[in-house]
C-alpha cells in the first residue's frame, strides 16, 4: 500500500501544486491593479503619506526673462488642492482705510450689490503682493460690528467675515541659482462677503 501511495502521489502532488501556482499567478495579476485602483488612493488620503511621496520633487527653477506670469497660471491651473494641516494665510487689506461710522451709512437698496444692500454691508478692498501669483486678491471689509436691523444698526448680532480657502504660488529667489526664481504653492483665506449672526452670550455658572 505504501508503494502504491509513492507511485500515485507524485502526479497528485504535481497537479495540485500547478493549481495552486497558476491560483497565485492570476493573483499576482489582480494585485497591481488592486494596489493602483483602491490601496494607493486610500494611502494618498492622508497628508503625510501624499506629502512624502511628492517631497522628493523639487521646484522647478524659471528665468527672470521668462514670462513668469504664463507660468505661473499654468502651474496654478495644474495644482491639484487637497487637504492640508497648514494654517492658511489670512488676507488683509494692503492699504486698509478707517472704518466709517456705522449709523451714517447710506445703504442703497435698489443696488443689484449684496454688499450695498445687505444687513452686514461691506466693502471691497485690494490686497497686493508683487511676489505672488495673482498678485493683486480682492478682500472683503465689514463696515458694521452690529447688524443694520431697521434702518439701526443692532449689537446684538455681529457682522462677520466669510472666509474662502484657496491656493496661490508663492514667488521666491531659487536657491541654487539666484538668477532664477521658483514658484511654490501657498494657502490663503480670503475675505469675500460680510454675514450676520447672533452675538454670542456669555453665561455666568453660578456655584
Amino acid at each position: 500500500m505504501a508503494q502504491k501511495h509513492r507511485d500515485t502521489c507524485p502526479n497528485g502532488c504535481i497537479q495540485q501544486h500547478l493549481t495552486s501556482f497558476l491560483d497565485l499567478f492570476k493573483r499576482m495579476r489582480v494585485l497591481p491593479q488592486l494596489i493602483l485602483s483602491v490601496i494607493f488612493p486610500y494611502f494618498m488620503a492622508f497628508p503625510g503619506f501624499s506629502e512624502s511621496w511628492t517631497s522628493n520633487k523639487k521646484p522647478r527653477c524659471f528665468n527672470k526673462d521668462d514670462n513668469l506670469t504664463k507660468i505661473a497660471e499654468h502651474l496654478l491651473k495644474k495644482s491639484r488642492h487637497r487637504y492640508s494641516n497648514e494654517t492658511p494665510v489670512v488676507l488683509r487689506p494692503t492699504k486698509p482705510l478707517p472704518k466709517p461710522d456705522c449709523s451714517k451709512l447710506n445703504l442703497d437698496y435698489s443696488s443689484r450689490l449684496y454688499n450695498n444692500r445687505s444687513v452686514s454691508p461691506w466693502r471691497v478692498s485690494n490686497n497686493h503682493d508683487e511676489e505672488r501669483y495673482p498678485v493683486d486678491i480682492s478682500v472683503a471689509e465689514c463696515l458694521c460690528d452690529g447688524c443694520i436691523i431697521n434702518g439701526i444698526q443692532n449689537r446684538s448680532y455681529n457682522s462677520v467675515l466669510v472666509m474662502y480657502s484657496k491656493e496661490v504660488l508663492k514667488r521666491s529667489v531659487c536657491p541654487r541659482n539666484q538668477a532664477k526664481y521658483r514658484f511654490e504653492v501657498l494657502y490663503v483665506s480670503q475675505p469675500i462677503a460680510c454675514t450676520c449672526v447672533r452675538a454670542n452670550v456669555v453665561h455666568n455658572s453660578h456655584r
